[in-house]
């Protein structure tokens, strides 16, 4: 049995944010299971965009973590993006 907890509306927060950020959905670490909602299912974690900017990275890792209880909460993904300056980010080079 899965609970579904506000912990689920993060996860799909940070994975909008990511494609907002980037223009793509994050991807599967596991090419055998290209798609993210299988890949999910069967616990393969989710890997970032190389493109996404570096002050967003952590909290979006965070909030795709597959433990929901390794998510933050709302509150927490407020906070980190209200201290982000987005005109000023960083990128990989």
């Amino acid at each position: 049995k899965i609970d579904i907890t506000p912990k689920a509306d993060v996860f799909s927060l940070g994975i909008i944010f990511h494609q907002l950020l980037t223009g793509e959905l994050p991807k599967s670490s596991d090419s055998k299971f290209p798609y993210m909602g299988i890949a999910i299912g069967r616990g393969i974690r989710i890997e970032l965009s190389g493109k996404l900017p570096i002050e967003y990275a952590d909290i979006i890792k965070r909030m795709i973590s597959l433990e929901p209880q390794q998510r933050p909460d709302a509150l927490v993904v407020f906070n980190s993006l209200k201290s982000i300056n987005p005109l000023n980010l960083s990128y990989r080079r």
